[in-house]
């Protein structure tokens, strides 16, 4: 839990949450996904293909790397440094536009408190090895307490990124049937796979790689498929054996409900696999939340056009052909040629 790994797309969610609470972008800005420079390097995504404009929100359930980084700029990359220690990252992160999609390395147990202040409205924990010390009798020897807890962000800014997150397991086909948020990451070469859950009392991460001399990089292993194993069974077995109840997420007051907007005016203009996710419908929700002042503006409904002036007419007159007088006198037509056969066109070609 405390070795130094690359997190992959696991770090997005920083990204996103420091652009959102600044108010840089929305869920339901529009974001580009499409093959670009950036920092002096061309990008692309996990899959080689370009959805092109996706909201923020779909950016994030679907792990697109391009709109991570333009949401990193966005954000400021500096901002978001300093604002991923602040949730609880400890080791350097570099000020490079790369960290928004995993670069940096990160410790596990420091991955968890960043991940618990989402779980828990905002407010960061520190970390307590040992919760309680028992005899053979059951009674208590020794428990510490915990701190009280420091708000880092407000309880509206951490659910809006619970409010993506907990569809990653349907939209992903995780199979969980408990009612976790989630976020994978791979780095590059499948090196490292994770896969983060939480929900307001229990934050889980799980980590697959290699950690002997030479860090050998892993055979196409997404950390989804880390989601869909090893995390699954925890989720789905292991908690139900030891009869722990998983809380439900509470929307907090104080948010808005609208639609995605209809452009990313307020987003500056402008590499971890992982697997596709379900197809078809997505599984997120269909409305966006924002933050109070965030919301975007409706469509301003277009005014009618003006209905023309009527222009002054010919004297109708009745021909036997139905044909309308022309408005200048012509001579009589010329007869129509017959048409020549054309020849067929090649194979291939365009008619």
């Amino acid at each position: 839990v405390t070795a130094l790994r690359q997190p992959g797309s696991s770090f997005k969610p920083y990204v996103y949450e420091q652009a959102f609470k600044s108010h840089k972008l929305t869920m339901g800005n529009m974001l580009d996904d499409t093959s670009r420079h950036f920092a002096g390097g061309r990008f692309h995504d996990f899959d080689f293909r370009d959805m092109g404009m996706i909201t923020a929100h779909k950016a994030l359930l679907l792990s697109r790397n391009i709109p991570a980084l333009e949401t990193m700029q966005a954000a400021g990359v500096d901002n978001v440094v300093n604002f991923a220690h602040d949730m609880g990252i400890t080791t350097q992160l570099k000020s490079e536009v790369t960290t928004a999609i995993g670069s940096s390395e990160v410790r596990m147990l420091d991955h968890a408190v960043g991940y618990g202040v989402f779980a828990n409205g905002g407010t960061q924990h520190d970390p307590v090895s040992v919760l309680e010390v028992k005899d053979k009798d059951n009674n208590t020897l020794d428990k510490p307490s915990g701190s009280g807890g420091k708000q880092v962000i407000s309880a509206q800014e951490a659910y809006l990124i619970t409010y993506i997150l907990k569809d990653y397991s349907s939209q992903w086909n995780l199979g969980w049937n408990k009612p976790f948020a989630g976020k994978s990451g791979t780095t590059n070469n499948y090196r490292d796979a994770w896969m983060m859950a939480y929900a307001p009392n229990l934050v889980i991460g799980a980590w697959v790689g290699h950690t002997g001399p030479g860090n050998q990089d892993m055979n196409t292993v997404y950390g989804s498929m880390v989601g869909s194993s090893v995390l699954k069974d925890f989720v789905n077995n292991g908690l139900t054996q030891a009869k722990f109840t998983v809380e439900t997420f509470k929307r907090p007051d104080g948010l808005i409900d609208g639609p995605p907007c209809a452009s990313n005016a307020s987003v500056s203009p402008s590499a971890s696999p992982s697997p596709s996710p379900s197809s078809g419908s997505s599984s997120s929700s269909e409305k966006e939340l924002y933050l109070p002042g965030t919301e975007c503006k409706p469509a301003p409904t277009p005014s009618p056009s003006p209905t023309p002036s009527p222009s002054p007419s010919l004297v109708p007159s009745i021909l036997p052909s139905g044909i309308l007088p022309s408005t200048s006198p012509s001579s009589s037509p010329a007869p129509t040629p017959t048409p020549t056969p054309s020849a067929p066109a090649a194979p291939g070609t365009s008619p």
